[in-house]
């Protein structure tokens, strides 16, 4: 996917929804990571759901991802209607990446960078602002926004695979750039 497919001028009034559908996405995977790491990870997986070993690949339900899992992480593929495509978890908990389906991503991605920066300023104590660009992961183009806050550094990352638009969460605990590398190179890897 090229940059200019992320980048599609809409009207002010659809930048406004693309920018709360924004905010709402990236609050509520704020406030599910705690709960998916819990729930989905700490009391360990049903059998339907898939492992990643270490050193391997993820693959998701229907082949529809493929991410590369460092040793060491765990992959759990979600089996609920509305669950993650995929909840990375790095053993000491300084790390975990989230995989789900979101709506596509369209307008002026600067304003929308400037107006979720903005929002997530007066919303979030501590929130700073580490960058926002459009860049690649191995499906393609990607919209990459990061910012840090209280002792994480949080980024997420919107690409497309096969036609379908992904949203990639990630949080790392502050002082572990191991953990900080190995996410990276997960949300680097997502592609078909």
């Amino acid at each position: 996917m090229s940059s200019q497919a992320l980048a599609h001028p809409v009207p002010a009034a659809g930048r406004s929804a693309v920018t709360v559908a924004l905010l709402c996405a990236l609050a509520g995977a704020v406030a599910i990571l705690a709960v998916i790491g819990a729930v989905h990870l700490a009391q360990g997986s049903p059998p339907a759901q898939a492992h990643a070993r270490a050193a391997q690949g993820f693959t998701g339900a229907g082949n529809a991802f493929h991410v590369t899992v460092p040793e060491g992480w765990t992959a759990v593929r979600g089996t609920d209607p509305g669950s993650p495509a995929a909840v990375l978890r790095r053993p000491d908990g300084h790390g975990l990446v989230i995989i789900r389906r979101s709506g596509a991503l369209s307008g002026d991605l600067r304003t929308i960078a400037r107006s979720l920066t903005d929002r997530l300023r007066t919303q979030l104590p501590g929130f700073r602002l580490v960058g926002a660009r459009v860049g690649r992961v191995r499906a393609g183009g990607a919209f990459l926004y990061t910012f840090a806050r209280g002792g994480t550094a949080q980024s997420l990352t919107v690409t497309r695979v096969k036609g379908v638009t992904y949203r990639i969460d990630s949080m790392v605990a502050a002082g572990s750039p191991d953990a900080a590398r190995q996410a990276g190179a997960i949300v680097g890897s997502f592609g078909p």
